[in-house]
């Protein structure tokens, strides 16, 4: 797995598992919970990019994660019919150094 670093502006390549095909996202939020913690960082709307093959999280320098450690991702996307779904992300956890 890549180094990530805290305070800087990262770019991720998220797979969305079996199940579902990139068409039947509609929107999506991404929220990294630091080991530990209950508090999570919710990244949505530009921050989650739905592209033609794939998802890409856009952490900013500011506003991201500012604590190194282990965060758990999780995943909800509503779909075309507007139902609300949780997916198993590939990757599952990210790991942030200072």
């Amino acid at each position: 797995m890549t180094k990530l670093y805290i305070n800087t502006d990262i770019d991720i390549t998220i797979n969305i598992g079996t199940g579902f095909v990139i068409d039947d996202v509609v929107s999506m939020s991404v929220t990294l919970t630091k080991s530990g913690s209950s508090a999570g960082l919710l990244f949505s709307g530009s921050n989650v990019v739905i592209g033609p093959s794939n998802i890409i999280l856009k952490i900013p320098d500011v506003g991201g994660v500012t604590l190194p450690g282990v965060y758990d991702l999780k995943i909800l996307m509503t779909d075309t019919s507007g139902n609300i779904r949780g997916l198993t992300p590939t990757p599952d956890y990210l790991k942030f150094w200072p």
